[in-house]
């Protein structure tokens, strides 16, 4: 992955693009908040900051709601309680839904690179 970072500012990166990432991390396995913020580095969302933190936490109340992910307390290890969170069928299906989308994106965006490249080419005849 690129080492660009994309968690400044508000809404840098984009709700869409981090309810994606949330819900693949959770689907690679059931996981807490705190774990999924470090996951969400290797995408280049920096989740740092208490308030980064609260809006990663609505994002996950939202996707409780439209019911693509589920929560449990984990209370039998020692420390405090942990709310884990698990993807849904729902969630899995929305999640083979982005892949689709996010392949469509990718050649969009293919295409225009090499519109760029052809830009680039011909000035330089």
């Amino acid at each position: 992955m690129p080492q660009r970072r994309f968690g400044r500012g508000r809404n840098a990166f984009g709700r869409k693009w981090q309810s994606a990432f949330i819900l693949l991390i959770i689907a690679e396995a059931p996981t807490h908040g705190y774990e999924i913020a470090q996951k969400m580095n290797a995408f280049g969302c920096l989740i740092k900051t208490t308030g980064q933190m609260g809006g990663m936490y609505r994002l996950l109340s939202d996707l409780e709601e439209e019911e693509l992910i589920v929560a449990e307390w984990e209370t039998d290890k020692p420390g405090p309680a942990k709310k884990i969170y698990k993807i849904t069928q729902k969630g899995f299906k929305r999640l083979m839904e982005l892949d689709t989308q996010f392949e469509d994106l990718k050649q969009t965006i293919t295409s225009f690179q090499n519109r760029v490249r052809d830009l680039n080419t011909s000035n330089n005849e």
